[in-house]
Parts: C-alpha cells; sequence; structure tokens
C-alpha cells in the first residue's frame, strides 16, 4: 500500500466506505457526466468521510460551476488553488482514483453508499446527543424537542419530501447568490427574444411555461424558435407529438439557407441551393443541441405518450447529454395513464398538467408546453385569448409558472390592415408583472416570428 494511500485510511468504528468514496471519485474523473448520474443523490462534499475526499469533491464542484470539464488536470489545478493539492496525496493519488475504477456506469450507485453511510453516521450523532440529553437534562419536552430538530435535520439531507429549515435556507442562499454574483453563473437561459427576456428574467430551471393560441397562429414556432437560440448553450429535448421530423428539418433548413419553407418541401433543388442545404443548413442541424422524441416506426402497437413516460425520457436525456430546456408540443396530445382513461379529458388534463410540474422540479429544468385554446374568443366582440379559455382544464393556469397567449388580427380577418403583426400577452407570471403585451411579426413566408419589436 502506497504511503498516500496509508495516510488517507481514517479511524474510528464508524460506518463509512472507503471503496464507494473512491469509485465515486473515480467515476467522475475518468467520465464527468457522471455528476449528472448523481445529481439526483443529492451528495455533497461532507457526505465523504475520508477528508481528503471531501476535499476532492469539493474541488469537483467548484470546476462543474464553472461550465469546465472534470478530469485529473482541471481539479489538481482547482487543488492548488485551494492549497489542498499536497494534502490530499498530489495528482499521484489522483491517478490513484482513476486506476481503480475501470467504468463510471455505477456511479450513481456507489454516490448512494457514500450518501447512506453519511446518514447512518449522522444517525449516530444524534442518538448520542439524544442519550446525553436524556441523562443531563430534566425537561422531557425540550428533549423530544430538540431530538425533532436534530432528526429533522437529517431527514432534511435525502432525497423526499422533507422540511427546509430556516437556517438551512439561509445557508442555501448564501451559496445560491453568491454564483449568482458573477454573470458567468447565470441560472435562466435566454428565450432568445429580447424583450420577453426583459420582462420574465428568462427560462429558470423548474419553471413550467405555457404558450397558448388557436391552431394555425404559430405557437410551436414559437416553441422552436425559442428552442433553436437555448440549443445554443446546452441540449434541448422536443416531444414533437404533432409535427413529425420532417416539418421540423423543413423549417430549421429553410431558416437556415434564407428561403421560404414552401420551397424546400417542393423539392427540385438547384446546385446552389443544394450546395447550401448540405454545407450550410444541415451541418448547422448536427450541432443544433436539438433533440427530437420520436416513437418509432416499427411499433406493432403505438404506444401511449404518457407524462410517465415523457418523465422517463427527460431523465436519460439529462444523463446522457445534459439538458437545458424540454418542450412539449403540444399538451393536448399527451395521453392519460389507462388507469385515468375513464375520467373526464379535463381531469386527465389537470394529472398531465401536474405531472409536467412535477417533472419541472424533480429535475430543475425549465418546460415549455404549448396549448390550445378553445372556440370561446370567436364567439366574442374581443376575440383575444383571457386564461378562461385554455382548452380542456383550469388547472393549466393553476400549475404553471408562466401562461401567455399568441394573437393576431388577421387570423380572424383577412383584409385586416396590420397583417402578420402579433400580440405576446403574458397573462400570468408567477414571479413577475402579469398581463404584459409585447409585439412581434409573423413571416408568412418564412415560417417564422421575428423578434420583439419596440
Amino acid at each position: 500500500m502506497s504511503e498516500a494511500r496509508e495516510r488517507l485510511l481514517p479511524r474510528g468504528n464508524v460506518p463509512y466506505d472507503e471503496d464507494a468514496e473512491i469509485a465515486t471519485l473515480g467515476s467522475i474523473l475518468i467520465d464527468d457526466d457522471a455528476v449528472i448520474a448523481i445529481s439526483s443523490v443529492d451528495i455533497q462534499p461532507s457526505d465523504f468521510f475520508i477528508e481528503e475526499h471531501q476535499h476532492i469533491f469539493s474541488a469537483m464542484l467548484q470546476v462543474s460551476h464553472r461550465g469546465e470539464s472534470i478530469n485529473q488536470i482541471t481539479v489538481a489545478q482547482e487543488l492548488i488553488g485551494a492549497k489542498k493539492l499536497n494534502e490530499i496525496g498530489g495528482t499521484a493519488y489522483l491517478s490513484d482514483l482513476v486506476s481503480r475504477v475501470p467504468t463510471s456506469i455505477h456511479a450513481k450507485h456507489y454516490a448512494q453508499i457514500v450518501k447512506n453511510t453519511s446518514i447512518r453516521r449522522r444517525l449516530i450523532s444524534a442518538t448520542d446527543q439524544i442519550a446525553s440529553a436524556c441523562y443531563n437534562e430534566n425537561d422531557p419536552v425540550k428533549i423530544l424537542s430538540d431530538a425533532d430538530r436534530l432528526l429533522l435535520g437529517i431527514q432534511s439531507s435525502l432525497s423526499v419530501p422533507h422540511l427546509i429549515t430556516p437556517e438551512r435556507l439561509a445557508e442555501l442562499g448564501v451559496d445560491y447568490y453568491g454564483k449568482l454574483r458573477d454573470p458567468a453563473n447565470r441560472i435562466a437561459v435566454s428565450t432568445g427574444f429580447e424583450q420577453l427576456d426583459l420582462c420574465t428574467g428568462g427560462l429558470f430551471p423548474g419553471e413550467y411555461w405555457i404558450i397558448a393560441a388557436r391552431a394555425g397562429l404559430g405557437k410551436s414556432q414559437v416553441a422552436l424558435q425559442i428552442a433553436q437560440n437555448v440549443g445554443k448553450n446546452g441540449p434541448v429535448l422536443i416531444f414533437s407529438l404533432e409535427m413529425h421530423w420532417r416539418q421540423i428539418l423543413d423549417r430549421l433548413t429553410a431558416q437556415a439557407v434564407g428561403v421560404p419553407v414552401r420551397k424546400i418541401r417542393g423539392g427540385g433543388y438547384d446546385d446552389d441551393l443544394m450546395s447550401r442545404i448540405y454545407n450550410i443548413a444541415l451541418p448547422g442541424v448536427a450541432e443544433s443541441n436539438l433533440f427530437l422524441f420520436e416513437l418509432g416506426n416499427n411499433a406493432v402497437e403505438m404506444p401511449l405518450v404518457t407524462i410517465p413516460m415523457i418523465t422517463s425520457m427527460t431523465r436519460h436525456m439529462k444523463m446522457a447529454y445534459g439538458l437545458s430546456l424540454v418542450i412539449i408540443d403540444y399538451i393536448g396530445l399527451v395521453d392519460a395513464p389507462r388507469e385515468d382513461m375513464r375520467s373526464s379529458r379535463a381531469e386527465q388534463v389537470s394529472h398531465i398538467s401536474r405531472g409536467i410540474k412535477g417533472l419541472t422540479t424533480s429535475l430543475e429544468v425549465p418546460v415549455i408546453a404549448v396549448a390550445q385554446i378553445n372556440r370561446e374568443p370567436e364567439r366574442r366582440a374581443n376575440r383575444r385569448p383571457e386564461l378562461s379559455d385554455l382548452r380542456d382544464s383550469g388547472s393549466l393556469e393553476q400549475d404553471a409558472d408562466v401562461v401567455s397567449f399568441i394573437y393576431r388580427d388577421d387570423y380572424y380577418d383577412s383584409e385586416a390592415e396590420n397583417k402578420g403583426e402579433a400580440e405576446y400577452w403574458i397573462a400570468k407570471q408567477r414571479q413577475g408583472e402579469s398581463g404584459i403585451k409585447l409585439m412581434m411579426h409573423w413571416d408568412r413566408d418564412y415560417g417564422r416570428y421575428k423578434d420583439f419589436m419596440y
């Protein structure tokens, strides 16, 4: 056993698993995507029993927070900056960690063992304190109250429903606002529409947005344009339940080469256009970071596209590639589970909507759900949509953090003077001002909305 290895051996008869700690750190060093795989475990540096391992994992988190790749070089540099490299055994020990782990595929399993032994140690400490209080404290009510606080503090570190104490909330705030101070650590992602970003701050992890309109008003296109912009900085998963992948590809290609969508769909390209498709459009698509959900054409029976299916695929996507945004187009085509088939469609949509909200919070990604409105506006003199016009369920309004509508006069009146002018109305915003109207322009030939005018 090397001198560095001997020095790392802990003392004391307490629960810990040295091999699991080594395997967790080694998995991350050989594949930094393992950090995503273990994110649901919510492991912290303090969960490692061996102090040197705490320093290494803390360095890994710092590297990850800066958006850099985690490897032996970047972790070593971070440890040098923290004056901890020699303390953990130098670069030789980092190399030893890598050599001890053949694959990162079981990273989450190793991390869960580290977390479990950490919880056990904290429980032992808590029970020791409770036992000491029982011997030395005369007031049983105070003993029980202190015991409850100790156990609740431990429960808050588990990935189960738990209480966040005021002290813990303040601790979280120190880290949260400390990171936000640096513009490079901006949590929200831009929609690509300047005025919309100014009104909402952008798309925040855990937020549930709804973009609603009547059929044919271009709500899917707004979602796609937001996806294209977010894709410049991170992966986007699109559940396009209405448009085939060819239709999305046609739109992306037309925009890239600067011709109307109908020209791409019509075929018969000349040499110049063919060259631009092959050399400009398709390479751009390959680098777009847009991932499309595809049911598959060989299924004997088309499976139901339910929220559990969407959640499962989203979770796998985040583990494999990372994830900046999810788009569901559109919510009316999401199926209810078979056990809910006998309930009303309004009840089904309510369950689906709550499932989407749960998805955003559990995976901490923003979700945009496209929705249709009912025909009520057509019966009114003022045809602009209202929150009550959301189709099938009022729970959409209740669950969503942002609800927005698209409206154009020329949709209802072909003789309207302001053809192509559209209103983008933010009807509800949980974290900001509601009732905001923004203006944009619909370019019918190119099938896209131009940036908001101001």
